[in-house]
């Protein structure tokens, strides 16, 4: 029966050189690691780096501890404090993004596969879900206003964003808020208008 847990690839040139990992299937992992080191697309660059210099038969993939998954990366994480293995990118269980940086053709790659794909109604109203109530901070606001500036939006991009705007409703909140902006607007401690107040003015 396959199990799963901590497990060990070890550079059996050197075994002082290795890689901790977690698995809920050794047999799955080992075959995963083996496919993306013949197609020289690990995502652990020291470990393909390893093997297309020393080869496959010179690294063994070793289960050290069976175990439930989430008992197995509680122990990946304290064999990797302990151990700061040679070939592991990040030293955090569960994140072996964490500490590395892509290249620059990787981020081009990466950019050409999202360019035109369009979330799915599913993954719109998720994405929704998960931003509900999160506070954006002034920085944060003024960066973004910052990147906006000075842009101007073409005439399909404001005619879907008027579309998208159609029948919706705005809560009593947002229309408090609103009317209380407008009101600062108007009462400016220079005595200027503002643009807003002079449009509204001149559209009367």
């Amino acid at each position: 029966m396959d199990t799963g847990g901590v497990y060990q690839i070890i550079n059996r040139m050197d075994p002082t050189k290795f890689y901790v990992g977690s698995t809920y299937s050794f047999r799955h992992r080992r075959s995963v690691h083996q496919c993306a080191f013949l197609k020289s697309r690990h995502p652990n660059i020291h470990l393909q780096r390893a093997y297309d210099l020393h080869g496959l038969e010179l690294f063994s993939f070793v289960p050290m501890i069976a175990c439930d998954p989430e008992e197995a990366l509680r122990i990946e994480q304290e064999l990797l404090t302990r151990l700061r293995p040679h070939y592991n990118i990040s030293l955090q269980a569960g994140a072996p993004m964490r500490g590395r940086k892509h290249s620059h053709e990787t981020r081009q790659k990466l950019s050409r596969l999202g360019t035109g794909r369009a979330n799915s109604a599913v993954t719109r109203l998720k994405l929704s879900k998960s931003l509900m109530g999160h506070a954006v901070s002034a920085e944060t606001r003024r960066k973004i206003g910052k990147a906006n500036s000075g842009k101007k939006r073409s005439a399909e991009v404001r005619r879907r964003m008027g579309e998208a705007r159609m029948g919706r409703s705005k809560s009593p909140e947002h229309r408090r808020k609103i009317s209380e902006a407008n009101r600062r607007e108007w009462a400016r401690p220079d005595g200027r208008r503002s643009k807003l107040a002079k449009a509204i003015l001149e559209a009367k």
